[in-house]
């Protein structure tokens, strides 16, 4: 089988950040997944991409640098279906079905792959890789000459020059985003703004922008930016947690009140907490009780968080420590469950302990 051509760069959602960053961030998980598979190492890499999409399985640039991971290990089937989900978020991204059409091929599947190059071609008539990789498989013979052609097309000067913009953009948006994390919202405002001067649909540099100025209190730039923002993002949301949070922020801002920080602690629990509890209700008890226990390190009083974290040690007969839990529930205070709430919490401890 004929080698195709280039599928594309690595995609970068971050760029590396401080050791200060958290190392449960999906972002730094992510861009330790691309050193990885920058140095050879996809098998790591995989494991990596894996471990982010934990903290942030919505992403779709994600499961877009999981299926280069896997092209590399020659895991086309699962570097297929991890372009499969990129693209079930972000559908209209080109170069995730120029990389599909290669996984794809590779499966044999010629006739779906040629289908993913001429739909990319149908939208960027001038998208190298794919009218080479169509080339390649209609006319066989010139092989050798279309790759060579390709990268020549590719690694000339202005694509050299499109590649460093791009590469510093990400350099400015990881450092950015790890100063606000921080608290430095200068430092933070001041990355954004040099990224949306020569990028200004970069709707998280808006995102960003626009809490730091929040939590300024400099409400015109901060509603402008959340406004930008809002605007530019998809629907479903990219991230639903970023969107409620700046629709929240921007509508306390224009109707005059004050946004203040969210402490990272608080910030990381409710993370925790939300993937704890979707893995309690897919039944998954084991991961639950490992997001679910993250959260209550961050938040110990924390009522939902110790209810679940009781009912997913019920379900997997942890007696001591589900009633542990429970019994943290049924004794909080009237403002956190109702009567009928600590009703039902009582019979379940009641077998327990029978």
């Amino acid at each position: 089988m004929k080698r195709l051509a280039i599928t594309g760069l690595m995609l970068m959602i971050f760029a590396a950040v401080p050791a200060l960053a958290v190392v449960n961030d999906a972002g730094i998980l992510n861009n330790q997944g691309v050193e990885l598979y920058e140095r050879g190492s996809a098998e790591e890499a995989v494991y990596k991409f894996y471990h982010a999409l934990e903290f942030d399985p919505y992403n779709p640039a994600i499961y877009t640098n999981l299926g280069y991971a896997f092209q590399a290990l020659d895991e086309h089937k699962k570097a297929a279906n991890a372009f499969k989900k990129a693209l079930s978020f972000d559908p209209s991204n080109l170069e995730n079905h120029n990389s599909l059409g290669v996984s794809l091929y590779n499966m044999g599947e010629k006739d779906r792959a040629i289908a993913e190059w001429e739909f990319v071609l149908s939208n960027d008539p001038s998208n190298t890789a794919a009218a080479a990789n169509l080339g390649i498989v209609r006319h066989p013979e010139k092989a050798d000459k279309i790759v060579e052609q390709t990268k020549e097309a590719l690694g000339g000067e202005y694509a050299a020059s499109e590649y460093d913009q791009a590469i510093e953009l990400k350099t400015l948006f990881g450092n950015g985003k790890a100063a606000f994390m921080v608290g430095k919202y200068d430092d933070a405002i001041g990355n954004f703004e040099k990224i949306m001067e020569r990028k200004p649909e970069s709707k998280f540099s808006h995102y960003y922008a626009g809490m730091a100025y929040a939590y300024l209190q400099m409400k015109e730039p901060a509603l402008k930016n959340l406004r930008e923002y809002l605007i530019l993002e998809s629907y479903p949301p990219q991230s639903q947690e970023a969107y409620e949070t700046a629709k929240d922020a921007y509508n306390t801002l224009r109707d005059g009140g004050d946004v203040k920080p969210v402490r990272r602690s608080s910030a990381m629990a409710a993370n925790s907490f939300n993937l704890g509890k979707k893995a309690y209700n897919d039944k998954d008890y084991f991961k639950a009780i490992k997001f679910l226990s993250e959260a209550y390190k961050l938040k110990p009083n924390s009522y939902a968080t110790n209810y679940y974290l009781g009912m997913s040690y019920k379900e997997v007969d942890d007696t001591e420590r589900a009633v542990y839990h429970l019994n943290k529930c049924l004794f909080a205070g009237p403002e956190y469950r109702s009567k009928e709430d600590a009703r039902k919490i009582a019979e379940v401890l009641k077998k327990l302990v029978d």
